[in-house]
């Protein structure tokens, strides 16, 4: 079956068509209909929102050539702990310590299992801060902020063979309380799912005893916003 297309609109010209088998595992912080460039503030229309759901801005640049995947399997760096990481945009600002406030947007998908989005931070303006080294985030973003700077841009494969990297798979080590009024769950580490919808395609993944380690991997996009100490 022929991979459908999408015409990216990027100032006053139009790009190749790119195909959707391309970019569908790629992330996004800002899936709205026109999305900001975070080098340049170029604009860039998506016809077709559903078709780029999971492509990230910052990779978006007008010098890109579309015709490829933004990234692959082997740009990923793999840490001495099993995280592994990918550069979008190396930052040019403060880099954190132990104990620095950080304040970061993120997106987050069930990569391993059917790709569906448990979070985004920018949908509505709300950045996730935490201190570092104080067990507030999960592993894997603790680690990852903690070689950043403020305006970097952080792609994280959290595979599902290292589950004390992410979010834990004991349901009374993963939640603090539940909220009556909309059913959300308060998360022990975060980023905590934006809503319900997120939170349950995350806590599928992590509680359904019929998936493998594969089946569990989280994708997840950090940018580093800012840095206080």
């Amino acid at each position: 079956m022929q991979a459908s297309t999408v015409h990216l609109q990027t100032g006053n010209s139009k790009s190749p068509l790119v195909s959707r088998r391309a970019i569908h595992r790629a992330s996004v912080l800002k899936p709205v209909k026109s999305i900001r460039n975070f080098d340049n503030g170029d604009s860039v229309e998506l016809i077709d929102r559903r078709a780029l759901l999971c492509f990230l801005s910052a990779s978006c640049s007008i010098g890109l050539d579309l015709k490829k995947p933004a990234w692959a399997a082997d740009d990923f760096t793999e840490t001495a702990s099993g995280l592994r990481f990918y550069d979008i945009k190396e930052g040019s600002g403060k880099l954190p310590k132990e104990g620095s406030t950080c304040v970061i947007h993120w997106a987050g998908y069930t990569e391993g299992y059917q790709g569906k989005r448990f979070g985004n931070s920018s949908l509505k303006d709300e950045p996730y801060e935490f201190r570092l080294g104080r067990k507030e985030a999960i592993p894997a973003i603790e680690e990852a902020v903690s070689g950043m700077k403020v305006g970097g841009v952080r792609r994280l494969q959290i595979v599902g063979n290292h589950p004390e990297l992410g979010y834990p798979r004991d349901r009374s080590q993963r939640f603090l309380s539940s909220s009556e009024e909309s059913s959300l769950y308060k998360y022990r580490y975060g980023p905590q799912p934006n809503d319900l919808g997120g939170q349950r395609a995350l806590d599928f993944v992590l509680d359904n005893p019929t998936l493998q380690d594969f089946n569990r991997t989280l994708l997840m996009d950090v940018k580093l916003l800012s840095v206080r100490n």
